[in-house]
C-alpha cells in the first residue's frame, strides 16, 4: 500500500476533508511554515485525485506513479533559484495543452512567493477559468507575498506546525532542538547539524561578557568563516540572552542552566541592551559581512556600558 496520507502527520484532517468534499475547488493554497509536510499533504490529496478507484486506495497504478511522482497527470513545479519565472509557468501552459488521458490532472507549485510578477500574471489567467478537470496546488510558507488576485481565485488551507510528539516520532534531538525547531522538521534537522555551533556560541558568549576581545574574537573567526554559519552563531547568542530574561520553564536551553544563571548577574536592561545590538548587527551582517568588524563593536559597546 502507498497511502500518502498514512504518512501524514498532523495535517490529516486537512486533506481527508478536501477528499471528501463533494465539490473540490479548483485552486488551493496550502499556507504553513516550511517544513511542516506542506507538499506530502498536496500529494496525498493528489493521489486521492488520480486514484483510478476514487478512494485514494494506495494500490492501484494511479496511487503507486503518483507516490512515486511519476504520474502523467502531475506536474511538480518548485525551483531552488530565488524565483519562479515566465518559463516555469509555461512549462503549465504546454502541460495543459496536452490531451487529458484520465479522470483529472493536477499542477503543483511549490513556494508560490516565488512567483515574479511576470510569471504570477501569466499564471492568474489560468486560474481564473481554469480547464475542466484541472487542480492547482499552491504551496507557500509567505502568503502576503503572492498576487492578492491569486489569493482571491484560490481557497486557503492553513497549516499548522508540528508538535513537539510528532517531531519526536519522526526523529531523535536533544531536548533544546525540538523547542527551537518550532515545529519545523527542516529546522529541527538543521539544528541537529548545529550542535557544536551552539557550543562555541556559548563559548564565546561566555568570553564576551566574562573574558577578553582577543578570545572572543579567537572563537569566533576560527569557526565562523561563512556568513550562514556566522550567522548561525548569533543566532544562538540570542537564544540565550533570551533565555536569561525569562523564567527557566519558558527557556530553550534549559540544559545551559549554570551558564544562564551567571548571565543573570548582570542587569537585565544590560542585557537587553546587548540583545537589541546584536539584532541591529545581524541586520547589517546580511549586507556587509565583517565578522572582525561585529565583534569588536559588541565588545566596545558591552565595555562601554560597564563604565
Amino acid at each position: 500500500m502507498a497511502q500518502l496520507i498514512q504518512k501524514l502527520l498532523g495535517h490529516k484532517e486537512n486533506v481527508q476533508r478536501l477528499l471528501d468534499s463533494p465539490r473540490k475547488p479548483n485552486g488551493l493554497l496550502f499556507v504553513g511554515p516550511s517544513g511542516i509536510g506542506k507538499k506530502l499533504s498536496a500529494l496525498a490529496l493528489t493521489q486521492g485525485l488520480l486514484c483510478e478507484k476514487g478512494t485514494l486506495c494506495g494500490s492501484c497504478g494511479s496511487c503507486l506513479r503518483t507516490e512515486k511522482g511519476t504520474h502523467e497527470n502531475l506536474l511538480l513545479i518548485a525551483t531552488e533559484e530565488q524565483q519562479l519565472k515566465i518559463s516555469d509557468v509555461e512549462v503549465v501552459h504546454s502541460f495543459l495543452r496536452l490531451r487529458l488521458v484520465g479522470k483529472a490532472r493536477v499542477i503543483i507549485i511549490d513556494e508560490a512567493h516565488k512567483l515574479n510578477s511576470v510569471a504570477a500574471n501569466s499564471l492568474l489567467k489560468i486560474l481564473e477559468e481554469p480547464p475542466a478537470h484541472t487542480y492547482f496546488i499552491l504551496i507557500t510558507s509567505q502568503e502576503s507575498s503572492l498576487l492578492p488576485t491569486i489569493r482571491s481565485r484560490t481557497q486557503t488551507y492553513r497549516f499548522k506546525p508540528l508538535t513537539r510528539q510528532e517531531l519526536e516520532s519522526l526523529t531523535e534531538a536533544p531536548s533544546w532542538a525540538y523547542v527551537s525547531a518550532q515545529g519545523r522538521m527542516d529546522q529541527l534537522k538543521k539544528l541537529i547539524e548545529q550542535q557544536e555551533s551552539r557550543q562555541i556560541s556559548v563559548e564565546a558568549l561566555q568570553s564576551l561578557f566574562f573574558g577578553s576581545l582577543r578570545s572572543t574574537r579567537d572563537l569566533f573567526l576560527d569557526y565562523g568563516k561563512g556568513k550562514e554559519e556566522f550567522l548561525q552563531l548569533t543566532h544562538f547568542w540570542l537564544q540565550l540572552m533570551r533565555d536569561s530574561l525569562l523564567p527557566s520553564p519558558q527557556r530553550i536551553h534549559k540544559d545551559q542552566e549554570a551558564f544562564l544563571t551567571r548571565l543573570q548577574q548582570i542587569p537585565s536592561e544590560k542585557r537587553e541592551q546587548l540583545a537589541q545590538e546584536l539584532l541591529k548587527s545581524q541586520g547589517e551582517l546580511m549586507y556587509n559581512f565583517d565578522r572582525t568588524l561585529f565583534i569588536e563593536n559588541l565588545w566596545f559597546q558591552w565595555n562601554q556600558s560597564q563604565n
